[in-house]
């Protein structure tokens, strides 16, 4: 069977498009990803006009790449680009109209669970934490013996903090600081996630994917861990707008740009705050993760 995922972001939206087997092996066809911000056009708590018609755009664009192949069914779903507007349902009315999709919106803890799901899928994660650090949203859960325990999603994410703290692509006087301020208090609201000992952490989503690409370019190693020194060099890197970084940054992730500096930093909260030793990057997450939990069933 053939079933394409949608997933709408805050800042991407991305289509990917899974062969699955009645035993729940699964692999990918295609993946496509939109770079949208659509946190960048939420005023008053509602997302605008002109991000409806570009969130419409996008998915009539994915449409067209559906019926031009062969896939059974697709499944559309939404995250904290939806679930912190107060006109999601017009959103979702809306975009029923225009592209024939059912948009299901995930709760932070929906969302959470099915990270946690990808996550274990790729690395088989027995213990630590999960994180998935979205545009606008971060979802950390508890692993335990493989199962998922203790979990929490805070309104805190890579686009939507440079939105906030950082006017640019490289950060101005005290915009780190600024950020890291923010940081803190956001994660203070889940500090008891961080009481248990805490050795691998494993990072889930675009962020820390892109993260991951970039100190590779910048840093050289390989394998699917990644080091905190790593991050620290890359943080130095936009304070001092080191010429190898940007070429490293152009190289491997253009499009995280203005977001990359603000995920890292969340990333760096994180792992000061869990004291891990261990940072794994799943390649795998909340898409894969509706597709187990939700297609296949299993």
């Amino acid at each position: 069977m053939v079933t394409g995922i949608i997933d709408v972001g805050s800042n991407t939206i991305r289509l990917s498009i899974f062969k699955h087997e009645k035993n729940g092996s699964f692999y990918s066809l295609i993946s496509e990803k939109s770079v949208v911000g659509l946190v960048g056009y939420v005023s008053k708590g509602e997302l605008s006009t002109k991000g409806i018609a570009r969130l419409c755009r996008c998915l009539t664009d994915y449409m067209s790449i559906v019926k031009n192949l062969d896939v059974d069914e697709v499944h559309a779903f939404a995250t904290a680009s939806l679930r912190y507007v107060s006109n999601a349902k017009e959103v979702v009315a809306r975009v029923l109209d225009v592209t024939g999709l059912k948009l299901e919106l995930l709760s932070g803890d929906d969302e959470a669970h099915l990270s946690f799901v990808g996550a274990r899928h790729s690395t088989g994660i027995e213990a630590g934490l999960v994180v998935d650090i979205g545009g606008a949203s971060c979802e950390l859960v508890r692993v335990t013996k493989g199962v998922a325990g203790e979990s929490y999603s805070i309104p805190l994410g890579s686009l939507s903090l440079s939105l906030e703290a950082n006017r640019g692509i490289f950060p101005k006087k005290n915009s780190v600081k600024e950020m890291n301020s923010i940081i803190n208090k956001r994660l203070k609201e889940v500090s008891s996630i961080f009481k248990k000992e805490t050795k691998t952490l494993c990072f889930v989503g675009g962020t820390a994917r892109a993260s991951y690409r970039v100190a590779r370019e910048f840093e050289g190693g390989n394998g699917r861990l990644i080091e905190d020194w790593e991050l620290a060099d890359i943080i130095e890197g936009y304070e001092k707008q080191n010429v190898e970084l940007i070429q490293a940054i152009r190289s491997a992730a253009p499009e995280r740009v203005f977001t990359l500096l603000a995920g890292i930093l969340i990333m760096r909260a994180i792992i000061k705050q869990s004291g891990a030793t261990e940072l794994l990057v799943a390649k795998s997450g909340v898409r894969e993760g509706y597709l187990i939990e939700k297609v296949i069933g299993n």
